[in-house]
């Protein structure tokens, strides 16, 4: 049998400082990539 668990997937493109992620992994999507081009934005 397959175990392969039943997850919604995401990415995120302009993430920022990652609010936006943060509130898909709750709502349980399995976001697999984020990007920004702010170099502040991407060490938060």
């Amino acid at each position: 049998m397959n175990d392969r668990k039943n997850t919604l997937s995401a990415i995120s493109l302009f993430s920022g400082a990652g609010g936006m992620d943060l509130g898909f992994e709750r709502a349980g999507f399995d976001v697999h990539w984020s990007n920004d081009l702010d170099g502040t934005a991407c060490e938060t």
